[in-house]
């Protein structure tokens, strides 16, 4: 056996640093090294550990260590009929670039937001990416504990093909890292005791530019993540009385242009417009997500200034 000696039945115990990658420091050491629940008679600590297993792997000529434990979740994650109830709600925005975390009362007021930047976060490898996501959701855990934020409302990984941006189809931002993003908040929240509720993300990009980032001087992506704690909440988004304008007069105009001027080979596209011109009429029988989408394909802000994609 190794370094065993004549006279000896067993080998010397061997002691040899570990590097534990930031993202876990915390969770690990929390567990090997025990929580100190009292002291004994003589006054030494009493450390209570929590089941952990350890498990030693060779890989060429490096060893690696796997400790599994199970985790203690204190939050939970809400079905789509429950809301949050805590006074604060978080509502979070993920992007290629950066997190955007809108803070939002009970009754759907704003309450303030801040961005959590990713810089070049699709030009670092897979465990780089891991960890720099993991330090940024220790960043957002710490600030949403600062604003004592009961509860987040994240994106539904269900609905993301429904999102009204591209940020999606961006080459360099992988599901998996996406993906990843949203794994890393929906823990974070449960191990400290905050609700979690998912949504349909579909047009909160639209409704935060045109309808609450002017108002709270706010970017597109804190609007979007306010839009979504609104939405965790079940609050309707009304179309605010310039924008109902914008559709009867402007959009209606340039949409009955673009028919009367278009060619027949653009039936398909002209039989689309004519679709939007008569929801726009009758605007009061339509859900207002058809009416959103339609200024989703027809508008677009750039520093504040609204212009036309058509």
């Amino acid at each position: 056996p190794l370094g065993r000696t004549n006279g000896k039945t067993k080998s010397p115990r061997i002691k040899v640093p570990i590097m534990i990658p930031y993202r876990f420091y915390h969770q690990i050491t929390n567990v090997v090294m025990g929580k100190q629940i009292g002291v004994n008679p003589k006054g030494k600590p009493i450390i209570e550990h929590q089941k952990y297993s350890v498990e030693i792997i060779r890989k060429q000529n490096e060893f690696y260590v796997n400790i599994t434990f199970d985790e203690t979740e204190i939050g939970r994650v809400l079905d789509f009929k429950e809301t949050p109830q805590s006074d604060v709600i978080a509502g979070i925005d993920v992007n290629p670039d950066r997190i955007a975390v809108s803070l939002c009362t009970k009754q759907g007021n704003f309450k303030g937001s801040k961005i959590f930047y990713l810089h070049n976060l699709n030009t670092f490898s897979t465990n780089k990416r891991a960890t720099i996501i993991g330090q940024i959701v220790q960043q957002i855990k710490t600030w949403l504990l600062e604003n004592n934020v009961g509860g987040i409302v994240l994106e539904d990984l269900k609905f993301q093909q429904s999102h009204d941006t591209d940020k999606y189809s961006n080459r360099n931002f992988h599901q998996f890292t996406y993906k990843k993003m949203l794994n890393s908040l929906i823990r974070m929240a449960l191990r400290n005791g905050f609700s979690v509720k998912t949504v349909n993300p579909a047009y909160t990009s639209v409704i935060g530019k045109l309808k609450y980032s002017k108002n709270f001087g706010i970017s597109v992506h804190e609007a979007a993540a306010f839009t979504i704690a609104r939405r965790g909440l079940e609050l309707q988004e009304q179309l605010p009385q310039e924008i109902i304008l914008l559709l009867k007069n402007q959009i209606t105009t340039k949409l009955r242009i673009l028919v009367a001027s278009m060619e027949e080979s653009k039936k398909n596209t002209k039989k689309v417009y004519k679709k939007w011109l008569q929801t726009i009429q009758t605007w009061k029988e339509y859900h207002n997500w058809k009416l959103w989408s339609i200024l989703h394909k027809t508008v677009y802000m750039n520093n504040q200034q609204l212009l036309f994609k058509i």
